[in-house]
């Protein structure tokens, strides 16, 4: 009986270190081997009351399959990277993104985990953690005095084992500015393959095995959690949030359930085989910061290689996809002539990233320095990064390595080598050429691809089929049995149909 006693204590002690001033949480789990697997805990806390870190926090797991239907686990302490909090923990990494430390409210973050025996395969295991108290102070929750952040994942492993998606809290965190289209993109992958549903949900409070839903104060929803222009849109499918939020100096509960899915392989129906909500704040200041206000292209020199027709640009915040548009772009050459943008493309999966690709209409030829130029203004019609603010810095050198010699300065001596069709994209037909010929096909740079050799009469074309070629510019060159020679230019279009 003592020893039980003694353990409650523990408990008890042990979620009153994690009391004061929580924000938010996330609880999820990944698969380990057999029935074990490693919980993963994240608790955030904002620095207005600080607390001390903790060792290891316990989980409630409820197993009805179980013999034990309900036990506690421990989770242990583990560093995570990031600016040292003084009482342990990080500083909300990204925290400064949008907006300075001294407009908004610090949040630190704990994380916990361990790898623990969830119990017989079973339909339904819950996994809960609570804090004994308090919730900071928010805005859009109703009578939140004494009460606690409840956090619940679930898990179904009948039909196998099971890792939950990751859903960045840390993301969800980032404070934000007033005034200005807000976008987070938490999602980081899904592990096993699964579908994925995200919905909001009220944030909860309570004891393991008993949680109720927090009310709402007037003005505020599950739908529309943040006072916003045009509501609180998320995306059901990729998890992406949107809003334009209102007022200052508010901070707001909000909760994401993430549901995860596999087919049945009989019934080949969905079955919802995890879940997990996550709770946390959005808190908005009044203002950017000026480096969010002020920011544009990464000014370190960018130096590309003669015959690239691909330019990588990187910038000093992350930039919204939609707002890139090749039309946004103006590269200028050395030569005062201008190099039309087809096409801007990124490597992220995300709705913003730091760097973009962009497609020249024809490869950079000409040595020298080439100024590309972008569009500014708060008309909508430029970028946007991913605090709001319109690109301000709207110019960016670029260096050519070295010296563009494409060969074209050849005295040519064979007249009567045409090449036709030009532009072309898989057949290229070549007349006029004498028998015994040798045909090159090169590079910018000089540079052999491909040659061939003519063994018909003259008044026979020579067809050579040039599929494989990437698109851009070539030189062709034809060399007579007598060593008259002759070049011309070739464009490789894949867009035409021949």
């Amino acid at each position: 009986m003592m020893r039980k006693l003694l353990l409650g204590l523990l408990i008890i002690s042990a979620n009153s270190i994690l009391a004061s001033h929580t924000v938010g949480g996330q609880l999820t789990y990944e698969h380990d081997h057999d029935t074990f697997y490693t919980l993963k805990l994240y608790v955030v806390h904002d620095s207005k009351s600080p607390v001390p870190a903790n060792p290891s926090v316990p989980v409630c797991i409820t197993n009805p399959c179980a013999p034990v239907s309900s036990f506690q686990v421990t989770l242990d302490s583990v560093s995570v990277a990031g600016t040292p909090y003084s009482n342990g923990g990080v500083y909300l990494p990204g925290a400064d993104l949008c907006v300075s430390d001294s407009s908004a409210v610090r949040y630190y973050i704990y994380y916990y985990e361990n790898t623990v025996d969830l119990g017989p395969y079973c339909a339904n295991i819950t996994m809960e953690w609570e804090a004994e108290c308090c919730r900071t102070h928010v805005d859009n929750l109703a009578s939140i005095s004494g009460t606690n952040n409840l956090i619940t994942a679930r898990l179904n492993n009948t039909l196998g084992p099971n890792s939950l998606p990751e859903y960045s809290i840390i993301e969800l965190m980032r404070p934000i500015c007033r005034n200005r289209v807000t976008y987070y993109d938490a999602f980081i992958n899904e592990p096993d393959g699964d579908s994925l549903y995200f919905y909001k949900s009220p944030v909860y409070t309570g004891q393991c095995g008993i949680g109720q839903p927090m009310d709402f104060n007037a003005g505020y929803s599950v739908s529309d959690p943040v006072l916003s222009y045009d509501g609180y849109h998320l995306n059901n499918s990729t998890g992406v949030i949107d809003f334009s939020p209102i007022a200052s100096e508010k901070r707001s509960s909000v909760g994401i359930v993430i549901e995860e899915y596999r087919f049945h392989p009989i019934t080949r129906q969905p079955v919802l085989i995890g879940s997990f909500i996550t709770d946390f704040v959005h808190h908005i200041v009044d203002y950017c910061s000026n480096e969010a206000e002020h920011w544009g292209f990464d000014k370190d020199t960018l130096v590309i290689s003669c015959g690239d027709s691909i330019i990588p640009i990187t910038f000093t915040k992350p930039v919204v996809h939609t707002t890139i548009d090749p039309t946004d772009f103006r590269l200028i050459g050395p030569n005062s002539v201008a190099v039309p943008v087809i096409d801007v493309s990124t490597t992220s999966s995300k709705v913003y990233s730091d760097r973009a690709y962009l497609k020249l209409f024809n490869p950079l030829l000409d040595s020298g320095v080439f100024a590309l130029t972008i569009k500014t203004g708060m008309d909508g019609n430029s970028l946007t990064n991913v605090c709001g603010s319109d690109i301000s810095d709207s110019i960016l050198y670029i260096h050519i390595n070295g010296r563009c010699n494409i060969g074209l300065q050849e005295s040519t001596t064979l007249h009567d080598f045409k090449l036709y069709p030009n532009p072309a994209s898989g057949l290229l037909t070549l007349s006029g050429i004498q028998k015994g010929s040798e045909i090159a096909i090169m590079d910018l740079r000089g540079s052999v691809l491909a040659s061939y050799r003519h063994d018909f009469e003259k008044s026979t074309p020579h067809v050579l089929h040039i599929d494989k070629l990437q698109e851009g510019i070539y030189i062709v060159k034809v060399t007579g049995p007598y060593g008259q020679s002759s070049l011309q230019k070739l464009v490789k279009s894949s867009s035409l149909i021949q």
